[in-house]
């Protein structure tokens, strides 16, 4: 499993590089270099806090459901580019990741008033490829399957 990490000063950067070259509704994100291994990340740690694995045993639990192996930074068919900033690149999604917005959210909210999980998943899954269902925390702790929490308050979206 891996994921990128940023620091501090790095998001700071961040913010203010595309805060100073940014036109409005751009995304900028930081060229973070390769991603890390969650275990590697552990091991280091301990390592650098003067334990041993022997001390600190690193519990493997497995995957929660919906979790990614692998993080990416932006979706398959993006354009990304550099900026004229130091490790700062400007994503542009494919046009037509925001074409018919309003319709899915329509037709989203239909099918969590009509309880309808495979309808909504399917409708995740056509606008985010990467969209993976999983299970969801309640409130006392508990798991429950999404389908659960379809029904009932739906936000709407004005015409």
């Amino acid at each position: 499993m891996t994921r990128f990490f940023m620091t501090v000063s790095e998001a700071v950067h961040l913010v203010l590089a595309a805060g100073g070259i940014g036109r409005g509704g751009e995304l900028y994100v930081l060229d973070m270099g390769r991603p890390v291994r969650i275990v590697d990340l552990a091991r280091d740690l301990i390592r650098w806090s003067g334990l041993t694995a022997e001390q600190m045993p690193i519990v493997f639990t497995g995957v929660r459901p919906g979790e990614k192996l692998e993080e990416s930074l932006w979706e398959r068919g993006a354009l990304v580019e550099g900026t004229g900033q130091d490790h700062v690149l400007r994503v542009r999604e494919s046009e037509s990741a925001g074409d018919n917005l309003r319709a899915a959210v329509r037709a989203l909210q239909r099918a969590a008033r009509a309880g309808d999980r495979a309808s909504a998943v399917a409708i995740l899954h056509e606008r985010i490829p990467t969209f993976s269902p999983g299970v969801l925390a309640t409130a006392d702790g508990t798991a429950s399957l999404p389908h659960d929490h379809l029904a009932g308050d739906v936000p709407t979206v004005a015409p």
